[in-house]
């Protein structure tokens, strides 16, 4: 928006020697000029849906350009705002708010109504017919919540019990004893006692004592110490085709000689130890469900109390 144009005055004729005509004639033209500068400054323009501050325009902010902006409700997010503007000047062309470079509301009246955002920052411009123009600034805060009173609780009165009536114990006579007659001993005969007869003991006849055969004593032979027995620890490591260990495979350990067996279970790695195995030479087998069936043979002695042995299942299928 842009204020009036130009004020323009009769400018006096700078010759002191002219004839009274050429001053009618120059009052005339300048009447003339002031009813047009006139016309002119009362019609200033203005455009409401703008983007930009008024002053771009019409410069200023002018103060006599009274703005008021009176919150009517506020619904914790929007705000609505009723507006009149009035001016010294002349009559108000519009007015318009703007947020930033946002147009959020305007109209070409003096009075009006918006309604924008809580929590943001408004500038409401007005310019008036002559071209001046002011703003206030609008900050819409929602409003704190009002905290809803709670009620004082009735205190309930102690209900008082009624008294129970005690029950008044009734007299109870005393019983008379009954006397009770005293018993009259009745004599009690005594049987006379029949004497028993004492058997005579009969003599039994002692049998005569016959000796008893001494046992020729039979020589014992002396013990033949058993032959002491070696045996050390034995480790299996077992693989398949792949190279991975068996795991929870059975492993057979049997002596060639005596047919003693030991058996055992390999681990998830594939190893299997037997703590304590005689020496000699013992057969493996090896059985799988997954990996079939494989064989070897390892001896179990000399200088080592350990012996490891690696074998490689062939798959066979039985």
């Amino acid at each position: 928006m842009q204020r009036g144009g130009p004020r323009h005055e009769v400018a006096e004729d700078p010759h002191q020697e002219v004839n009274l005509n050429k001053r009618i004639t120059a009052m005339f033209v300048g009447a003339a000029t002031f009813a047009v500068v006139a016309g002119f400054a009362s019609t200033a323009y203005a455009f409401p849906t703008k983007t930009t501050a008024c002053t771009s325009c019409h410069g200023g902010p002018d103060a006599q350009i009274a703005i008021k902006a009176t919150q009517v409700s506020n619904t914790g997010t929007n705000a609505t705002y009723n507006v009149s503007v009035a001016s010294p000047y002349g009559g108000v062309v519009g007015w318009t708010v703007l947020s930033g470079s946002t147009n959020v509301a305007n109209a070409t009246a003096s009075t009006g109504s918006f309604t924008v955002a809580d929590g943001q920052t408004y500038a409401l411009w007005s310019v008036d017919s002559l071209g001046a123009a002011n703003f206030v600034t609008l900050s819409p805060v929602a409003p704190a919540p009002v905290p809803v009173p709670v009620p004082t609780p009735v205190p309930v009165p102690t209900p008082v019990p009624t008294p129970v009536p005690v029950p008044v114990p009734i007299p109870v006579p005393t019983p008379v004893p009954t006397p009770v007659p005293t018993p009259v001993p009745v004599p009690v005969p005594v049987p006379t006692p029949v004497p028993v007869p004492v058997p005579v003991p009969v003599p039994v006849p002692v049998p005569t004592p016959v000796p008893t055969p001494v046992p020729t004593p039979v020589p014992v032979p002396a013990p033949v110490p058993a032959p002491i027995v070696k045996s050390g620890p034995v480790t299996l490591h077992l693989t398949a085709r792949h190279g991975r260990g068996l795991s929870r495979t059975i492993v057979v350990l049997e002596n060639v000689l005596t047919h003693e067996r030991f058996v055992a279970k390999t681990d998830r790695r594939g190893n299997v130890t037997f703590s304590s195995v005689p020496f000699g030479t013992y057969q493996v087998r090896v059985g799988s469900v997954r990996h079939g069936r494989a064989m070897g043979q390892i001896t179990v002695g000399g200088d080592t109390s350990t012996r490891s042995f690696s074998m490689v299942s062939r798959m066979s299928r039985r």
